[in-house]
């Protein structure tokens, strides 16, 4: 290297260095805050519902509902909590955006009206991988984290969706917990995530934009997006960005 790349190199890791530590502070900051409001809790499930139509009436509900709560600039009440809870995403409700279906012409208009370009577009994108995690998938993947040791710290969850893997955590563990960062790339999910557990620190954004400093976090745990279409980050080989799911696991 010529010393004037070297000299380069030098600057942007002591830039990207400082701007690590300016997110440590952020994050350390965040933790030690008052209460914004309550966080939700889960309890022994979610009682979501069934069939297509109904999943679909749940997701708008909680749509009118978070758009509503952004305009009045407050947070949700316990009971407008479990209405959002009830949002499951757009995995396997890809009827709702086709227009052809002659018995979907209803929520087809509807979505459209209610949503802005950016947000329709970013929904109808997810109903390849926005997929429900089973509560009781998450509380064991607790039960294995418990065995394995954790006592509490910094915990990380990637790719978050509204939240659950944050509402179903045992009470015994969310006490020792220091700090809980999401990052969830919709921005509908992200503002009811947001509702949801207001004292998280909920990032809406792709995860490959989120500045998360490397071995910082104590734990990372998710339920990652899976399918073979790529991610750009250049700080990672083209065999690990070429499938998401490689990538979120690196």
């Amino acid at each position: 290297l010529r010393r004037d790349d070297r000299i380069s190199e030098d600057e942007t890791a002591k830039a990207a260095e400082k701007l690590h530590e300016e997110v440590k502070e952020e994050i350390e900051q965040k933790s030690t805050e008052k209460p914004k409001g309550k966080n939700f809790v889960i309890g022994d499930s979610l009682d979501l519902p069934s069939g297509e139509k109904a999943r679909y009436k749940a997701n708008v509900e909680a749509i009118r509902l978070v758009k509503k709560l952004e305009a009045a600039g407050r947070y949700a009440t316990k009971a407008e909590q479990v209405i959002l809870s009830k949002y499951v995403g757009w995995g396997g409700l890809a009827n709702a955006f086709d227009e052809r279906k002659a018995d979907w012409a209803k929520e087809f208009k509807e979505l459209k009206e209610l949503l802005t370009e950016e947000e329709y577009s970013l929904a109808r994108g997810s109903t390849l991988n926005a997929h429900y995690t089973e509560i009781s998938v998450i509380k064991a993947m607790y039960d294995g984290l418990a065995e394995l040791g954790f006592k509490g710290g910094r915990m990380l969850e990637p790719s978050s969706g509204v939240g659950n893997f944050v509402g179903a955590m045992p009470v015994s563990m969310a006490s020792k917990v220091k700090s809980f960062t999401m990052v969830e790339l919709d921005g509908i999910t992200g503002l009811i995530a947001k509702h949801l557990y207001p004292n998280a620190d909920v990032r809406i954004q792709g995860f490959e934009k989120a500045n998360i400093p490397d071995n910082y976090m104590d734990v990372i745990i998710s339920n990652v997006p899976f399918g073979k279409y790529a991610v750009t980050d250049k700080k990672y080989p083209k065999k690990v960005t070429d499938a998401i799911h490689n990538y979120f696991f690196a």
